[in-house]
């Protein structure tokens, strides 16, 4: 649903060389609409999606004492670090032009958030590419937000009922 929401608001804005900001405000689209720029801009998705397969696996490697219970959440959170390597601003700014998702509140579904973007992209374009399958499936958007909620109740306890916000206090051995 969300996919396809996403592409019609992108062709819309494709077809009138106009987009809406978050204000209502029209923008010109012109130079971004360009059948060339969205390549461009799929592309940058694509080399995204690559790095954080790359740094899982690397990541992975690395922790052979995880627990199966935090593996999803250790995933998500190299996803995270290979997407915030980089500054994406640009790339958020244009997919923003298009109205599709700027990639910036993908916390807890990293991986997830990058495949819709490059796969709305295509059918903007009329490609059938597809990235690459990941090892294990990403973490979803509502399992995501399931998952650091449940860490944090392990870590912390649970909320107190007056108040959401929790506090750790780290203190040094000696």
């Amino acid at each position: 649903m969300a996919n396809q929401t996403a592409t019609k608001h992108a062709r819309s804005a494709m077809k009138t060389n106009t987009a809406h900001s978050r204000a209502g405000e029209p923008i010109k689209v012109a130079e971004v609409s360009a059948p060339e720029q969205n390549s461009r801009i799929h592309e940058a998705v694509a080399q995204r999606a690559f790095e954080i397969s790359k740094l899982e696996s690397l990541v992975l490697k690395r922790t052979l004492a995880l627990h199966e219970a935090h593996r999803r959440s250790a995933r998500n959170l190299a996803h995270y670090l290979a997407l915030r390597r980089h500054d994406i601003r640009k790339l958020q700014s244009q997919l923003a032009l298009l109205d599709l998702s700027s990639l910036d509140r993908t916390e807890s579904h990293v991986l997830n958030a990058v495949k819709t973007v490059h796969h709305v992209l295509g059918v903007l374009l009329g490609s059938n590419a597809s990235l690459p399958a990941p090892p294990e499936p990403p973490v979803e958007l509502g399992e995501g937000a399931q998952l650091r909620e449940s860490n944090t109740d392990t870590l912390l306890g649970p909320p107190p009922r007056d108040r959401k916000v929790r506090i750790m206090v780290t203190m040094d051995s000696e």
